[in-house]
């Protein structure tokens, strides 16, 4: 008799049919998303005694209009909130959740395009590799019921899943490069083009943001890729492929020009020494003939180079260059690496 295994992407629960191949809604939460946008409901103050000494704790607790981020599946912003008391503790749950609908049921990956989407923008932001803390689903054919067997109200069916980025607690509020604040209202919905447009780009820059070893060989190699990549793009969206050579290639010097000229904000002094030195790093790593850079010279110029990458992307999504400066200031990239004595 022989033997398997069953390694499912999502297992609903709790549903009462196992007709979710496709979903009308998809809710998750990011919990850094609450931390980017500043957005709480959560309000308190005291009442103090003569003497200055607090007598009394308001707590008050609001349920905040949802924001829409784009028109795909109508992708929307919400505020949610739960209270549970446990003898002599009461315990108020806030939380910021992403919610897309459609009225006929949609494959999951459409859905999750949008919500991952979201989540790739705020981790890029941290640069921290963020992850999802839960995820539900709703089939507007499958509702809760009483016990009379009468719908009351949609079902939102958790869902376990070894496929999605898991969150990972982290006391350490990020420091964002830049924040929701920054964007215009239409700014997420620019960011799901710009990230499908350049895909390669910003999927180099992700898997060297999500890898074990971000500045390894490797790292710094997929660093390159991301700006030859982007530099391409550039070449071809903004210049008619004007210096594309015969075989409709780009030299990586001019992949980098194209960048680095079209940047809001250049993220340090020496953008031009930076156009040399990662020429340079990525030379010596293609070829095998030339000596290896020097290790600290290579990752920091790769430290460069995403920094660089993720000013782009925040110019592109109208943050201003003052908004950028003050975000580079407490920025994890901002610090050069050195020998340690």
């Amino acid at each position: 008799m022989g033997q398997g295994r069953i390694v499912a992407n999502f297992a609903v629960l709790g549903a009462s049919t196992h007709d979710y191949e496709s979903v009308n809604g998809m809710r998750t939460e990011i919990p850094a998303l609450r931390d980017w946008t500043g957005i709480t409901g959560l309000e308190w103050d005291t009442e103090d005694d003569d003497e200055g000494r607090a007598q009394v704790l308001n707590v008050r607790v609001v349920s905040l209009p949802s924001t829409r981020l784009a028109s795909d599946l109508d992708l929307t912003m919400k505020s949610m909130w739960s209270s549970e008391r446990d003898g002599g503790r009461f315990t108020i749950d806030q939380s910021l959740i992403l919610e897309t609908n459609a009225e006929d049921p949609r494959p999951w990956d459409e859905h999750l395009q949008l919500h991952s989407a979201v989540l790739d923008l705020v981790s890029i932001a941290a640069w921290r590799p963020l992850g999802y803390a839960r995820i539900n689903v709703n089939r507007t054919d499958d509702p809760r019921r009483d016990l009379q067997g009468e719908p009351r109200g949609p079902r939102w069916a958790p869902v376990a899943s070894r496929r999605l980025l898991p969150d990972i607690p982290d006391e350490k509020i990020p420091r964002f490069l830049f924040r929701f604040a920054d964007l215009d209202e239409v700014a997420i919905q620019r960011w799901i083009t710009m990230r499908n447009m350049h895909s390669t780009a910003i999927g180099s820059i992700l898997n060297v943001l999500r890898s074990d070893k971000p500045w390894s060989r490797a790292g710094v190699v997929e660093g390159g890729i991301a700006l030859e990549a982007l530099g391409y793009d550039i070449e071809l969206m903004d210049h008619d492929g004007t210096n594309l050579n015969d075989h409709r290639q780009l030299p990586f010097h001019q992949a980098v020009a194209n960048v680095a000229g079209d940047l809001v904000f250049e993220p340090f002094d020496d953008i031009e020494g930076w156009k040399q030195r990662t020429r340079d790093v990525h030379r010596a790593l293609k070829h095998p003939d030339r000596a290896d850079p020097d290790s600290l010279d290579a990752i920091n110029t790769h430290r460069e180079t995403l920094l660089v990458m993720r000013c782009w992307i925040a110019g592109k999504l109208g943050v201003s260059a003052v908004s950028i400066e003050n975000g580079l200031r407490l920025d994890p990239l901002n610090s050069p690496f050195a020998w340690a004595d």
